[in-house]
């Protein structure tokens, strides 16, 4: 039967090991390129940077074992501790507690609603309705450029456009207050907000039920009427 290694968190590095446990596995540690008291925060798993640097510091750290152990053939699996683990247990697609599928129909909602919006004229109807006392939150500079890049074409020029985590808290930093006007959100933006603040509460049950809870199954049926929907909307 084919090994597998755990990847995940401890404190401010990312591991992989193979065995049981440190004192008769093999493991190797790769710290997460971020300040070490970005490790100690509270909600860290729910800030999209400091979840993409701890999996890559996980992923790193099992490359690096692999690469010592080029003798032994082994897979690996998401440990509780990594930021992907909620999404990778059996199901895959749904963290252990949410047996009635109820973040699952939630997320296939919003893809399938989101598939319908899609080249409905949603950014320029934004546009349109901007003045230049105005700002708006873009996900990304590649959004924040090409809604620049519109509001120039539609002689707007002094909106200001700003690029903020949707998973940032306090949801203001960064941008300010709009002197005379309004905020306004890109439609992605919005989308990934929702998105961010429903896992932030599958993690928060899952870890409210592992606290409460003396054992903790590897596996747990789902409603079937949950995996249906969430195939559906795709």
């Amino acid at each position: 039967m084919l090994e597998r290694a755990e990847i995940g968190i401890d404190g401010n590095c990312g591991f992989a090991l193979l065995g049981e446990d440190l004192q008769v596995g093999e493991a190797e540690f790769v710290e997460i390129a971020l300040p070490v008291q970005a490790s100690k925060y509270l909600n860290r798993y729910h800030h999209s940077e400091w979840a993409t640097a701890a999996k890559i510091a996980a992923t790193a750290a099992y490359r690096k074992l692999k690469a010592r152990l080029p003798d032994r053939q082994f897979s690996y699996y998401l440990g509780p501790s990594h930021p992907d683990h909620c999404w990778t247990s059996t199901p895959s697609w749904r963290s252990k507690m949410d047996e009635y599928g109820f973040a699952a129909a939630a997320k296939a909602g919003l893809r399938m609603f989101e598939a319908c919006s899609r080249q409905s004229g949603r950014t320029m109807r934004m546009i349109e309705r901007v003045t230049e006392d105005d700002q708006i939150v873009a996900s990304t500079e590649r959004e924040a450029t090409r809604i620049r890049q519109l509001l120039k074409a539609a002689r707007k020029p002094k909106v200001r456009v700003h690029v903020v985590d949707p998973s940032r808290v306090p949801m203001s930093a960064g941008v300010g207050t709009a002197p005379h006007g309004r905020t306004f959100f890109e439609h992605s933006w919005v989308l990934q907000f929702f998105e961010r603040r429903m896992e932030g509460a599958e993690r928060d049950l899952e870890i409210f039920q592992r606290e409460t809870s003396k054992t903790w199954p590897e596996k747990m049926d789902a409603d079937p009427s949950a995996d249906r929907i969430f195939r559906a909307s795709w």
